[in-house]
């Protein structure tokens, strides 16, 4: 009997950025764009505690850096076996939108279960609220989650609203923001979660793997007997069977 092989585990790479950002090269990274891309198409969900890590981490990257060089997105956002947070740019490439605005856009991807497009944007240019989304495509959540998101809406609408002055003083407030509302995972949860993510199979949170697919081999070609051969076994099985019991008066 023969099975397929098992899931190969999402691809591990040494991470690269200008100097400074990446400080140590030889760490196994993987972008977050890769790995949210895999856990979403199974049906699972970054669990909120390590989604709030991978944010106040974030933030507390991009507030040692000048804000003009940064490119603030899931594809520039790494996360190594120690669980630590790398943050990847392009040299001098301005962001797309203010850094806040775009890590904004990475929170309410991280708590929504999938990447954020401009038909998304409401009418008056904020971005829906995490609650609305989720009952809108069907997700189900529980009261506690709803209640957690709905206390996440704020500080993701405050972090990519259009006026600048309306939104978190500096990414160190909004990290505390986020700190307050949803308790970030401690490092070794979330580097015991990249693990999972990444190990001998995939195992996405909330998402009961299905059993390995079974292929049968051909069967094997049946013997034929001649009356000689038959003679023979019949010799070989009367050596091992018990003698026949007689029955007394």
């Amino acid at each position: 009997m023969n099975t397929t092989p098992e899931a190969s585990p999402i691809p591990v790479a040494a991470p690269a950025g200008p100097e400074g950002l990446d400080s140590s090269a030889t760490r196994r990274a993987l972008d977050l764009a890769t790995l949210t891309a895999v856990l979403w198409s199974e049906g699972g969900t970054v669990p909120y505690a390590i989604a709030s890590a991978i944010v106040v981490e974030a933030c507390n990257v991009l507030a040692t850096l000048p804000s003009a060089s940064c490119l603030v997105a899931l594809e520039h956002l790494s996360i190594d076996t120690s669980g630590r947070i790398a943050l990847g740019t392009v040299a001098h490439a301005p962001s797309v939108c203010e850094p806040m605005v775009d890590l904004g856009v990475v929170a309410w991807e991280l708590f929504a279960g999938r990447r954020f497009s401009l038909q998304d944007v409401l009418p008056g240019g904020d971005v829906p609220s995490l609650v609305s989304i989720c009952a809108r495509e069907g997700r189900s959540t529980g009261s506690l989650e709803r209640r957690m998101l709905s206390e996440i809406d704020p500080l993701v609408r405050r972090a990519t609203a259009l006026d600048p002055a309306q939104r978190h003083a500096s990414f160190l407030s909004f990290a505390r923001a986020m700190d307050a509302t949803v308790r970030p995972s401690s490092m070794l949860r979330v580097a015991a979660w990249f693990s999972s993510m990444t190990g001998p199979r995939l195992r996405a949170p909330l998402v009961t793997p299905s059993p390995p697919k079974v292929r049968f081999g051909a069967p094997a070609p049946v013997r034929r007997i001649d009356g000689f051969d038959a003679l023979d076994m019949l010799a070989d099985l009367a050596l091992v069977m018990p003698p026949a019991r007689t029955k007394t008066a």
